[in-house]
């Protein structure tokens, strides 16, 4: 029989969740799996960084979503690319539907609290 690692897709925005991206890899590494993250474990790709991003949400066993207070990168004008990362998740993995609102309700709270801060 062969067995190989699972794949584990670590989505979150990058620079204000180093030190929860950095857990995570090595949580991931100590289970046996494999880390798919863009800093550290994803190779040069041929297309643009959206469809290299989602295509390897697609082909990770697992999906793995950090939430922060930031939106993050908006490609083209459309929704960040952590939201459209974890909207693929949703509908190729099959645990990811109950999320949706709960990360409604944290954007909500994170802009809330953002225009709160002097």
């Amino acid at each position: 029989m062969f067995i190989t690692q699972p794949k584990i897709f670590i989505s979150s925005t990058v620079f204000d969740l180093t030190n929860e991206r950095t857990a995570a890899y090595n949580a991931v590494n100590r289970v046996g799996g494999f880390p798919v993250m863009s800093e550290k474990t994803m190779e040069a790709q041929s297309t643009d960084s959206l469809t290299a991003c989602l295509s390897k949400v697609m082909e990770s066993d697992i999906y793995v979503l950090i939430l922060g207070c930031r939106y993050g990168w908006q490609p083209e004008g459309k929704e960040s690319i952590t939201e459209l990362e974890y909207q693929t998740a949703a509908r190729t993995k099959p645990t990811g539907s109950a999320m949706g609102r709960v990360t409604r309700q944290l954007t909500a709270l994170c802009l809330e609290f953002t225009d709160r801060s002097p």
